[in-house]
């Protein structure tokens, strides 16, 4: 028996066109790509009062950050801090808490007249004295006016807003 071949027709070329581009976008979500097409606002030049307060990511996250160039965190996110934590934390457990240094800069990959970062310098996590530079947050406003402090990282990104004072 002779294989019947069938020929490829305008409308079975778009139908394989087309799932190769949905394979594409598949495999370009499935490594973070997709995060390219996001929008997370533009930066904001931020001043050193603008920044003093405190930020929240949740009732249980949390950045103080004190006038004198100091800040307290509370529930940091494990992703970002798995490195330095003891190995014997237990991140379902325990929080990731810390402190140290800040201070406004201008992006390492973005305009220099706008200082939208805020540089975190760790003196303590978890309760052990640490030397750990960063990471740091990038400042944000999207199109509804609110500021966020985000800390961006290879699997997604947590953002911070400001808490008015009572």
């Amino acid at each position: 028996m002779i294989p019947t071949v069938v020929p490829r027709t305008p409308k079975r070329r778009r139908a394989a066109r087309l799932a190769a581009a949905l394979a594409v976008l598949v495999m370009l979500s499935g490594c973070g790509m997709c995060d390219l097409l996001v929008d997370y606002g533009d930066p904001v030049d931020l001043r050193d009062s603008a920044v003093v307060g405190t930020w929240r990511l949740d009732p249980d996250r949390a950045f103080l950050f004190a006038d004198d160039g100091t800040f307290t965190a509370t529930g940091l996110p494990f992703e970002l801090f798995d490195d330095v934590v003891p190995t014997t934390f237990d991140p379902a457990r325990e929080t990731i808490d810390g402190s140290g240094t800040w201070r406004l800069e201008s992006p390492t990959d973005g305009p220099r007249n706008v200082r939208s970062t805020v540089r975190l310098d760790f003196d303590v996590i978890v309760g052990a004295p640490v030397d750990v530079r960063g990471p740091d947050l990038d400042a944000r406003r999207h199109d509804d006016g609110v500021d966020r402090l985000f800390f961006f990282y290879s699997g997604g990104w947590f953002a911070y807003t400001k808490i008015a004072r009572p």
